[in-house]
């Protein structure tokens, strides 16, 4: 989602660091995360960084909140704001919606 709402196929390229920090339940199974994330390189012909802040609720099979953090665009990318959302099919496979605004 871009903008006003406008639906679009979101263009994305470059690359990312991310520093995270996980832990295990009781069992050694994944409990719980938190991570952030730089991105740069090309959003829809904007190149650019920002920051995705990742805060999953901990719980086995909850939606996990990953959203741009802001004040962190550079370049063209300044201002974003914005969502970043992984969904997961049945078959396992992920896709990814990424709505953002730029101010």
């Amino acid at each position: 989602m871009v903008g006003g709402g406008d639906v679009r196929p979101v263009g994305l390229a470059g690359a990312s660091t991310v520093n995270m920090l996980s832990v295990a339940d009781i069992e050694g199974s994944p409990a719980a995360y938190v991570a952030v994330e730089r991105f740069t390189g090309e959003l829809n012909g904007r190149k650019g960084s920002f920051v995705l802040q990742h805060s999953p609720p901990g719980s086995h099979g909850e939606q996990i909140a990953i959203r741009a953090v802001q004040g962190t665009g550079s370049g063209d990318l300044a201002g974003i704001t914005g969502a970043f959302e992984i969904i997961q099919s049945e078959d396992g496979c992920h896709s990814y919606v990424l709505g953002y605004t730029l101010g």
